[in-house]
C-alpha cells in the first residue's frame, strides 16, 4: 500500500487483505455460474445470484457497525465465501456434482 499510494494509506493494508480473498472468492464463481448457463440452468444462476446479493445486504451493515473498514472488508469476505458455498450446494441439489471425484457432470442432452 504505501508503495503504490503512500503512508497516508497504510490503515487501508488489513482491509486490502481481506478485500483480496474476497475477490478471489468472487472469482472463482464465474466458472460454475457459466458452466450451469452452458447446460441450460441458468435459473439456478439467478438463484445463486439472489443468495449472494442476500448475504451481502445482511452481511455489510452488520460488518461496518461492528468494525468498520475492517468489518466491512470482513463482512464481504465473508459474504463471498459463503455465496460460493451456496452455489456449489446448489450444483450438489441439483445432481450435476459427482460425488466421488467433485466433477462437474452434464447433463445427457449437452454432452
Amino acid at each position: 500500500i504505501e508503495l503504490f499510494f503512500g503512508a497516508r494509506y497504510a490503515d487501508a493494508a488489513p482491509a486490502l487483505r481481506l478485500l483480496s480473498i474476497a475477490s478471489v472468492m468472487l472469482a472463482l464463481r464465474s466458472f460454475p455460474v457459466e458452466v450451469l448457463r452452458g447446460v441450460g440452468r441458468p435459473g439456478l444462476t439467478t438463484l445463486a445470484e439472489v443468495a449472494n446479493w442476500a448475504l451481502f445486504v445482511a452481511l455489510v451493515p452488520a460488518g461496518a457497525a461492528l468494525g468498520g473498514l475492517a468489518g466491512t472488508a470482513a463482512a464481504v469476505m465473508i459474504a463471498s465465501t459463503l455465496s460460493l458455498g451456496v452455489l456449489v450446494a446448489i450444483i450438489a441439489r441439483a445432481g450435476m456434482l459427482g460425488a466421488a471425484r467433485g466433477q462437474v457432470v452434464l447433463p445427457a442432452e449437452v454432452v
